[in-house]
């Protein structure tokens, strides 16, 4: 009994033992969490002391410039330029400060979960171009080459929120653009996995970004931390650069809120390369094909491989023929020797960068060699607005902005094409029209001209008429030789009348839509003319009839009030 009851104190000490270890490794457990949570409020708080010393600063800095520049500008109101000058500063200090105070209110909005994404259709062409031209002229002004590289965009209509999406996107060029030294390197690149479709039938595609420099870089220290909100590396280098902290944090909670991923390599002094992976659903709305002249040839002009070689796989997929030259001499002797055989291309596709020349001096060559109908497209990185006279000058057709997009190419090639034969038709218009006035404008001549002729002949023939019965002459005489030279002069009107209904015909011919047959209209319009002649004729008939009449009755009464002859004088005028 003894060794039973000393066996059973002995497992229920062990039991007691084990629970206590139990409860010690849960109590250190919570112990660590504890320091940890402890560990990293201390250093949010430290974050924040440091964010809010930094932020101070910031703000400060454009309220300042603000304050000091708006006291110069009403000292000198009077001086025009110096006032644009101070207005000019003012706008960009406002727009940092706005940048800043704009940071600090979606950190705040995501930290409360009061961050809302919007599902709305977008265009990724004209996002992109949008991006474009915000970070370009960051990286023009500190001589850096910035490339945009756009392969396998087969959806660019998508669904998601187009500004949180921009947003995203600007954060991480801008990055790279502040972090990396003068003329350095920076590549972007977009790509697009193929449309998955669930089994819901919902389509999506995979938006691949990846943003490559060979800047200053990070630490793998800093790496590790480089998404907590306030977090900016400590160098001399760094601390010149503008900044809150927060730009990554809130890439990261947004790439999070739309189900994507982000990733980042970098290398202390050899630079930094961040990738997201967003998927997004495909629009549903189906866009009508382009009518596009399949097998005809397009000539493509550029030096650069990665854009020849993209503009001409976009036209090998609807079906033309990419012909790739790299100088203006190559493409202006081309189109000569096309121009000889009759095989002209049906466009040009006129790039950026020639090896002997500039573009526009390409484009006005060819447009003088090709003739107005002839499309010429630059596609260039270039700013239209500032391009926009010069290029029309030279005679380019249209534009088309880098990055480039199939279907903007597409779009505007089908636009310039269908155009160009609507131009082509319309000068057919004009021609005939042209050649219609020449014949319309000889018949009006001619007619007034006869009209005249006629109406003067017709009173100096009703003159001697008169004086021919006066004379004795018989009637039956009087009235042949009268409608004779009446005939005559019908017949050349009816002939002023057929020229001029034919100038008519081709004029109305030459506007219908529906060209009818010719002879028909012409006839119809000469036969109208030719009767609105003969019918003032046969007025003026009448009227010298009456005339001879009066002139008879008149020397009857004579005749018989003097009982004698007329005795005429030569040179007698009547």
């Amino acid at each position: 009994m003894a060794i039973y009851d000393y066996e059973q104190t002995g497992r229920d000490g062990e039991m007691e033992k084990s629970e206590l270890s139990a409860a010690c490794q849960e109590l250190e457990q919570k112990a660590a969490a504890l320091e940890d949570a402890l560990r990293a409020a201390e250093e949010a708080n430290q974050a924040k002391s440091r964010f809010l010393s930094n932020m101070s600063h910031d703000i400060r800095t454009p309220v300042n410039a603000i304050v000091g520049l708006t006291t110069i500008g009403l000292s000198h109101i009077d001086e025009k330029a110096r006032v644009q000058d101070c207005l000019r500063k003012i706008q960009t200090a406002s727009a940092h400060l706005m940048s800043l105070v704009n940071d600090v209110l979606d950190m705040s909005r995501i930290d409360s979960g009061r961050m809302v994404l919007s599902q709305e259709e977008f265009s990724l062409a004209d996002l992109i171009h949008d991006i474009a031209v915000i970070v370009r002229p960051q990286a023009v002004q500190k001589g850096q080459d910035l490339r945009l590289d756009i392969r396998g965009i087969d959806q660019e209509r998508l669904v998601g929120d187009p500004l949180r999406l921009r947003q995203i996107l600007v954060n991480i060029i801008n990055n790279a653009v502040k972090y990396t030294q003068e003329a350095g390197r920076i590549t972007v690149s977009f790509r697009q996995d193929p449309v998955r479709t669930s089994p819901q039938g919902e389509r999506t595609a995979l938006l691949r970004f990846a943003c490559q420099d060979n800047g200053m870089g990070m630490s793998p220290e800093f790496l590790e931390r480089i998404f907590l909100p306030f977090e900016r590396v400590h160098t001399s280098q760094v601390s010149r650069i503008e900044g809150t902290g927060l730009g990554m944090s809130i890439v990261k909670n947004l790439v999070d809120g739309m189900g994507g991923q982000i990733t980042v390599e970098s290398r202390e002094g050899e630079g930094s390369c961040f990738r997201v992976e967003l998927p997004l659903p495909v629009s549903a709305q189906r866009h009508s094909p382009l009518a596009l002249p399949a097998g005809q040839t397009v000539l493509v002009a550029e030096i650069l491989d990665d854009l020849a070689g993209q503009a001409s796989d976009c036209l090998r997929e609807e079906g033309l023929v990419p012909v790739r030259i790299t100088s203006g001499l190559e493409a202006v002797t081309w189109l000569t020797e096309a121009q000889v055989e009759d095989r002209m291309p049906c466009a040009l596709l006129l790039g950026q960068n020639l090896t002997d020349m500039q573009s526009l001096d390409v484009a006005a060559h060819v447009r003088q060699l090709a003739g107005p109908d002839f499309p010429i497209v630059l596609v260039s990185e270039e700013d239209w607005a500032q391009l926009e006279y010069r290029a029309s000058r030279a005679g380019v057709s249209a534009f088309v902005p880098c990055p480039l997009f199939k279907s903007r190419l597409l779009a505007t090639l089908s636009g310039l094409l269908d155009g160009g034969r609507g131009a082509a038709e319309a000068r057919g218009d004009r021609a005939g029209l042209e050649t219609a006035s020449l014949p319309l404008l000889v018949g009006l001549i001619l007619v007034v001209l006869l009209r005249y002729v006629s109406r003067f002949i017709l009173r100096q023939r009703a003159q001697e008429f008169a004086l021919y019965l006066l004379m004795g002459m018989e009637r039956r005489h009087l009235a042949w030789m009268f409608f004779l030279e009446f005939f005559l002069l019908g017949c050349l009107c009816l002939a002023g009348g057929i020229v001029l209904g034919a100038g008519m015909g081709c004029c109305l011919l030459s506007r219908s839509p529906e060209r009818g047959p010719l002879l028909p209209a012409i006839g119809s319009a000469a036969a109208e003319t030719a009767g609105y002649f003969l019918a003032v004729q046969l007025v003026s008939l009448v009227s010298t009839a009456q005339l001879i009449r009066r002139l008879e009755i008149r020397e009857l009464t004579a005749e018989r009030a003097s009982d004698r002859s007329w005795n005429l004088r030569p040179g007698r005028a009547w």
